[in-house]
């Protein structure tokens, strides 16, 4: 009948086997649980796990700052699973051997609060200890950044170097590109002791100037900027390349001669433009048979004061005889330099917005001469990059006598001018090449040497200590692994708990606990006791077994008033069964 259940009386269920309803399974206890080897082998198999994440640069380059901080975190939480099984275990045997073995104890184990009421302060500090542990850790790790991991990308190539600005917006407009590719080393030489005071290695300035020496600056070739900038688009916000190539670069070397060499001036002309407060800037170039520059500022000559509308244009002087030209060799500020062509190994830094040369090492014994018959002819020139002299020039003056940043300035302009001549006479990319000078275009459109794109980036920085972080739970759980199996013969396993106490326990003692059913408070200490009754032959459920575990609820009182107070623990057998 439907909500009507059947309570045998006494009669009929007397005549059932006693061991009918009992479920329990007797067991031998293992030197070491099958859980507990898998929950330590786990444990530094993650460590193992997070040494690879952190140390092999490969896999961090690939999986990157944000997934390894993710990937890390995963790792040490089942650290910390593993680490809490094998602790409550031996957190137990250790109450049971050497503490006063009180419910409280065993529950603020069993739980692993520090909340549980009665519980003793050292198990409370004990367990603080070992749930704030993995925080620490969690925070500690996060802590190692700065860490660079690299990858070098074979796919990528600039193709062509040569005559190139650097990639950016209105790099066709020459004036800003001069601007662009001087600023660097000009904002440096406002100050005079900014200039370096050794140059046992080049210092290099902006994406494409190194200063060799006091008398020797080099601009060097740059990459496609129309390739380059197709690359710069792919990088991440902090990801960043080193671009390696063996290029050519064109070196001014100072010669003080030039300004007084007729024959030189014969051949060569010279363009000035209005400037202010009655100066000139002006610049010379060599036609025949090597290039040379001259650069600098000059007053104007007696007779011509002032400026005019007219005078602001760029004027070229083909005669070494005239006024200005005169004035011009014969100014304090006018630096004469030869223009050069050498190879350099050059190394660059490329994030998604900039590009900066980072090393320049140039080979001055293999400069070798410019010739002026592969350049084409295109007069109309000067005016757009005569203001490079300005830009160069316009912070050295009578304020400024033998400032050590003069040369080099003087040398940037007269590189600005000519390889602002050679970038402006280059076809634009798709062009037709072949209406210019076949030796033209292999000079400043070639495939470089030993070029390499090394893309960088952000990954956890791998530190000794970061490692010793990684290990301390695997660390802890060995340990506790090793010291539960030297206590074995304690009767406690494993699975220690809830079942094991209520299977164990005498019922009798179980009234100590009356009215603790809902709030699991007692008004004092409950000490569990524990026992092994020796059983010879005994048979339980087909199995044999040797003892049955035994736990009584006992007060504090009850303790001392019993016959034997030691405490001591009874101890099992090995590979003996007890239920």
């Amino acid at each position: 009948m439907a909500g009507y259940n059947r309570v045998p009386g006494i009669s009929e269920s007397s005549h059932k086997p006693r061991d009918t309803f009992n479920y329990g399974c007797p067991a031998a206890k293992p030197l070491a649980d099958s859980i507990d080897l898998l929950a330590l082998v786990s444990s530094l198999c993650c460590l193992a796990a997070c040494w690879a994440v952190v140390g092999y640069s490969p896999f961090s380059w690939r999986i990157r700052f944000t997934y390894q901080l993710v990937l890390i975190g995963f790792l040490l939480s089942i650290m910390n699973l593993c680490n809490r099984r094998l602790a409550r275990h031996l957190f137990v045997v250790s109450e049971a051997r050497w503490g006063s073995m009180t419910l409280q104890n065993i529950d603020a184990i069993l739980q692993q609060s520090v909340f549980v009421s009665g519980s003793s302060p050292i198990w409370r500090i004990v367990i603080f200890i070992m749930n704030a542990l993995p925080i620490g850790l969690g925070v500690a790790y996060k802590t190692f950044t700065g860490g660079h991991a690299s990858r070098v990308m074979t796919e990528y190539s600039a193709v062509h170097y040569g005559a190139f600005n650097r990639p950016m917006e209105n790099n066709d407009f020459q004036i800003i590109a001069l601007v662009d590719e001087m600023t660097a080393m000009r904002n440096m030489a406002y100050d005079d002791d900014n200039f370096p005071t050794t140059f046992n290695q080049s210092t290099t300035f902006g994406y494409n100037l190194a200063l060799l020496s006091g008398n020797e600056l080099a601009m060097v070739d740059m990459p496609n900027d129309t390739t380059l900038g197709e690359i710069q688009q792919k990088l991440a916000l902090n990801e960043y390349i080193y671009l390696s190539a063996d290029v050519w670069g064109t070196l001014a070397r100072y010669n003080s001669s030039t300004l007084g060499d007729d024959s030189l001036w014969n051949s060569s002309h010279t363009t000035t433009m209005e400037t202010y407060s009655g100066w000139r800037t002006a610049v010379a170039r060599g036609l025949e048979p090597n290039m040379w520059a001259v650069t600098g500022v000059y007053r104007h000559p007696d007779g011509h004061p002032g400026a005019s509308a007219s005078e602001i244009a760029s004027i070229t002087y083909d005669s070494p005889d005239n006024d200005f030209v005169r004035a011009f060799r014969n100014s304090s500020f006018a630096r004469g330099f030869n223009i050069y062509r050498l190879p350099c190994s050059v190394t660059w830094n490329m994030t998604l917005t900039d590009i900066q040369i980072i090393s320049a090492d140039c080979d001055i014994y293999e400069a070798r001469h410019m010739e002026w018959s592969i350049m084409p002819h295109n007069p109309d020139l000067e005016e757009k990059v005569l203001d490079a002299v300005s830009l160069a020039m316009g912070s050295f003056g009578e304020s400024r006598p033998n400032s050590p940043w003069e040369v080099p300035s003087a040398a940037m302009a007269s590189l600005a001018v000519w390889t602002g001549r050679w970038k402006h006479l280059l076809p634009s990319p798709g062009d037709n090449l072949n209406t210019m000078p076949p030796k033209f275009i292999a000079e400043f459109r070639y495939k470089p040497k030993n070029e390499k794109f090394e893309l960088v980036r952000h990954v956890v920085r791998a530190s000794p200590l970061l490692y010793v972080i990684f290990a301390i739970q695997p660390f802890l759980s060995t340990m506790i692994f090793l010291m539960t199996m030297c206590f074995y013969s304690t009767p406690i396993s494993t699975n220690f708990g809830l079942t094991t106490i209520l299977a164990s326990i005498k019922p009798s003692s179980l009234k100590l606990l009356s009215g603790a059913g809902l709030s699991g408070k007692l008004k004092q200490r409950i000490h569990l006791t524990m026992s092994v009754e020796e059983r010879s032959g005994v048979t339980y459920r087909g199995k044999l077994v040797i003892g049955k575990i035994q736990t009584e609820l006992q007060t504090k009182d009850d303790l001392s008033t019993a016959e034997d107070s030691s405490n001591t623990i009874s101890k099992i057998q090995r590979g003996k069964k007890y239920m």
